[in-house]
């Protein structure tokens, strides 16, 4: 039976991943923690929370947008030969379920938006 060597840029990546998620969780405790201010405050931080929910739902559509055109020209005229590189069921459905993940995401951010108050602005 042959050993099972992982590369140490593997280990690295997979420790640092972790350590990253860790040190957001504390971060978000610790802000989650603080006073959120008066009533001003508190409206202000609304109108910034709404604005960045809108921000974020026009790059996952542009960047969505670039992405499928990425894919159809790469799918398109990258012409590589089967016998070097084919298309395993995996890998489509790796692909497929990563674009229904960003379409939740997405579907998830658009129906947070509540941008009547902006309107008042």
């Amino acid at each position: 039976m042959m050993a099972v060597v992982v590369p140490l840029t593997l280990i690295i990546a997979l420790v640092t991943g972790v350590l990253s998620i860790v040190v957001a969780i504390i971060f978000s405790i610790l802000v989650f923690r603080e006073d959120p201010g008066n009533e001003d405050m508190i409206k202000i931080s609304k109108y910034i929370e709404d604005g960045a929910k809108k921000f974020l739902w026009v790059q996952y559509r542009i960047l969505s947008i670039f992405v499928l055109v990425l894919f159809v020209v790469i799918l398109l005229f990258l012409r590589i030969s089967y016998s070097i590189v084919a298309l395993s069921l995996e890998s489509i459905e790796f692909f497929l379920k990563e674009i229904i993940i960003e379409l939740g995401d997405l579907i998830y951010v658009f129906t947070q938006l509540d941008c009547t108050e902006l309107s008042s602005l």
